[in-house]
């Protein structure tokens, strides 16, 4: 394989000393395990994707209940105020 860049800066496949992160280079593995066929959804494949999925998940699912038993309540409230007022609307209107 030819290495050499045009500028002639040689490419080495392992990582030298003097490089910031001393890692091996994983992408082509990723890159084969992210685009292989599979039933798992794309954004639920990696190994802490689901926890992250999931979490997000719970606190929009609970700010969404929130907001409906907020709403709930509210409507509740009203009505038994509005019940209060007519039926002592209706008792002073007899009397």
């Amino acid at each position: 394989a030819n290495n050499k860049l045009p500028c002639n800066i040689e490419i080495s496949p392992t990582p030298s000393k003097m490089s910031l992160v001393n890692r091996p280079n994983n992408v082509i593995a990723n890159q084969r395990y992210f685009q292989a066929p599979s039933n798992t959804l794309l954004f639920l494949r990696g190994p802490r994707d689901k926890f992250f999925a999931y979490t997000t998940f719970l606190v929009l699912g609970t700010g969404v209940l929130g907001s409906l038993w907020g709403a709930v309540k509210m409507a509740k409230v009203r009505l038994t105020l509005y019940i209060i007022a007519s039926t002592h609307l209706r008792i002073s209107l007899h009397n």
